[in-house]
């Protein structure tokens, strides 16, 4: 299981998308949900300033979506995950934050820097390292199975298209 600091995760600017992008949470969403798809791992992601905060409609039954609510922020949410936490060996933090990292190391949970599991979350894929009509098709705007493009199942198409329907539940 993974417990991911969101908008840090964003930031390495190594999945496709930034946090200037209007939709860069629902576009890590879908890429975690892809992920976790794909692992059988559950994943949960926490972002930085939700109104009202929680846990947001996107989560599904392998990745829980939460905001921080106004005035918190997603390391506090997070500490407080991982000081409540009872099955320590089975959870990973991905974060960049120090106090995060040294709250996952006082209870011995395994830790990842964003930038690794950037990685996890866009692998090479077969196609990236073929040709494709005597091309190189590692660009990943011509590539389907990239971090632009992650394959999606009719029920995440689903539930991607009902939040949108509905007003963003934050503000920067």
């Amino acid at each position: 299981m993974y417990l991911i600091d969101g908008h840090n995760l964003i930031g390495t600017g190594l999945l496709g998308f930034t946090l200037s992008d209007d939709n860069d949470e629902m576009m890590l969403v879908n890429l975690l949900k892809s992920f976790a798809a794909r692992s059988g791992k559950r994943v949960t992601v926490i972002f930085d300033h939700g109104l009202p905060g929680g846990k947001s409609d996107a989560s599904n039954h392998a990745v829980s979506v939460i905001f921080a609510s106004q005035p918190g922020i997603a390391d506090t949410v997070m500490i407080r995950e991982i000081n409540r936490t009872r099955s320590t060996s089975q959870w990973i933090v991905v974060s960049d934050d120090q106090q995060v990292r040294q709250a996952a190391q006082g209870r011995k949970l395994q830790q990842m820097r964003c930038q690794e599991f950037a990685r996890l979350l866009n692998p090479p894929t077969a196609s990236s390292a073929s040709t494709r009509k005597g091309k190189k098709t590692s660009d990943a705007e011509d590539d389907p199975g990239s971090a632009i493009h992650p394959a999606q199942s009719a029920k995440d198409v689903e539930e991607f298209m009902r939040a949108f329907e509905k007003k963003k539940p934050h503000s920067r």
